[in-house]
C-alpha cells in the first residue's frame, strides 16, 4: 500500500491503540476504587476509632458525633497534606524536564551557530 507524504499510517500498530485504551480503563478503575476507599475511610473509620478510643465507656450522643467529626476533620486534613506533597512533586518534575527542554534547545541553538560559522 502506497501512502502518501504527510499521511499518518494506519493500521500498523493495533497495540497502541489498544496500550492506550488499556491505560485509561486502568486509570479509570483506580480512580474509582481511590474515591471508594477515600469515601469508606472517612464514612466507617472515624467511628471505629473513637468507639475503640472510648472502649466501651457511656458517652453522651452528641460527645460521641463530635469526636468522630473530630477523627473525620484530621482525616480530610492528612489527605489534603498529602495531595499537597504530591502536587508539589508533580510540580517539581515538570520543572526539572522543562528546564532539560531548554538546556537541549540552547544547545542545539550553539551547534547551529558553530555550523554557521564553519561555512
Amino acid at each position: 500500500m502506497l501512502m502518501e507524504m504527510g499521511e499518518p499510517e494506519r493500521g500498523r500498530r493495533p497495540w497502541r491503540d489498544w496500550l492506550a485504551r488499556h491505560r485509561t480503563i486502568t486509570a479509570l478503575s483506580a480512580g474509582s476504587v481511590g474515591l471508594a476507599v477515600l469515601g469508606a475511610v472517612l464514612v466507617v473509620l472515624p467511628g471505629v476509632v473513637v468507639d475503640y478510643d472510648l472502649a466501651g465507656e457511656g458517652v453522651a450522643a452528641q460527645d460521641r458525633l463530635k469526636a468522630v467529626n473530630d477523627v473525620r476533620t484530621t482525616l480530610l486534613q492528612a489527605v489534603g497534606g498529602v495531595v499537597v506533597l504530591f502536587g508539589a512533586y508533580a510540580t517539581w518534575r515538570q520543572l526539572r524536564v522543562s528546564q532539560a527542554g531548554l538546556r537541549a534547545t540552547q544547545e542545539g541553538y550553539v551547534t547551529d551557530r558553530f555550523s554557521t560559522a564553519v561555512d
